[in-house]
């Protein structure tokens, strides 16, 4: 990653840091960083308490999360816009998701969700492998921590870059993903806030010139405390899962 890039991922992180937005509501991000996938059937009153994984909009009609949030049930719809889910009314752009592509090989745990029509934030243009050290900002609604209950609004989350082999642990514990080098990357935390329960899917960014910049998109780790390490689904998998559909760019 060029220096200009991590410097302004840094500054990003610095700038949250001090309006006291690492940890709960973070506005400030470009509309596009606040993707929720809910179950379709849910009232707009109902947003908060049926979302249940994150996303990355990397195109106005695609969505990429997870694969384990979805690979059974209904197709859901998509939220993007609003990092205050409890809000009333709930802005932002909410979409139905008309098809669901669950990726194969080295994109095995990612899914690509098309949505009925496009949405008018900005996208997330998918980024290189990033370096260690890179310093990215994750966004989601999950758990604060394991024993609490999702926030309304959305965390801002800045992790770090680190060698692979600090996630050895968590790739023991999952023995059924491609866990390829280059598939993955592993990250932790810099401040009091990680990665929980509720936040699989969602996407780690930097900024470039005001520009969403993919990173990462949340698998899972073994815990939620500010020293756990978590594993990500590298930029190449994106790119590979956007191949699969017939899509060679993102943006």
């Amino acid at each position: 990653m060029r220096s200009a890039e991590r410097g302004a991922a840094v500054a990003l992180v610095t700038l949250l840091a001090a309006a006291g937005c690492t940890g709960p509501a973070a506005e400030g991000l470009p509309a596009g960083a606040y993707v929720a996938v809910l179950n379709a059937s849910a009232a707009p009153s109902r947003t908060w308490a049926n979302t249940f994984c994150s996303g990355a909009l990397v195109a106005p009609d695609l969505v990429v999360t997870a694969a384990h949030c979805l690979r059974d049930g209904p197709l859901p719809d998509v939220l993007v816009g609003e990092h205050d889910l409890c809000a009333d009314p709930v802005a932002g752009e909410r979409r139905a998701v008309v098809r669901r592509l669950l990726g194969e090989g080295p994109a095995a745990e990612l899914a690509l969700l098309r949505l009925g029509q496009p949405v008018a934030a900005d996208v997330a243009e998918v980024a290189s492998l990033p370096d260690i050290g890179t310093t990215t900002v994750a966004v989601g609604w999950g758990r604060v921590d394991t024993d609490q209950r999702r926030p309304c609004q959305a965390k801002t989350m800045p992790l770090r870059v680190v060698d692979g082999h600090e996630c050895t642990p968590v790739l023991a514990a999952a023995d059924d993903a491609d866990r390829a080098p280059g598939r993955w990357v592993c990250m932790t935390p810099t401040g009091t806030q990680n990665t929980c329960i509720g936040d699989s899917g969602s996407g780690a960014y930097t900024l470039k010139g005001g520009r969403l910049r993919l990173q990462g998109i949340t698998l899972g780790g073994l815990g939620c405390g500010p020293d756990e390490p978590g594993l990500y689904a590298s930029p190449d998998a994106v790119a590979v899962l956007l191949q699969q559909a017939g899509q060679p760019g993102a943006s």
